[in-house]
């Protein structure tokens, strides 16, 4: 490893934060520039097939959120 990331790993938890704040919101800045592994965006294009086959199948983020913790047997 180098001697920047062994320093960044020496930091406290606190400014750990900070830094991968400012280290990820320097990647925002060009999205482009980022890659993709092909398995994602493959897993991606499948997501958009079957939403466009069937849209009423998407869920509301609360509504998934219930249903899991109810499988999960929480109580929220």
């Amino acid at each position: 490893m180098s001697v920047i990331a062994d320093q960044a790993l020496d930091l406290p938890p606190a400014q750990r934060l900070r830094l991968i704040d400012k280290i990820w919101r320097s990647l925002s800045v060009d999205p482009d520039q980022i890659p993709v592994q092909e398995t994602v965006l493959d897993e991606l294009d499948s997501r958009r097939k079957k939403y466009k086959e069937k849209p009423s199948s998407l869920q509301d983020w609360a509504d998934l959120k219930k249903t899991i913790s109810q499988n999960r047997g929480e109580t929220n």
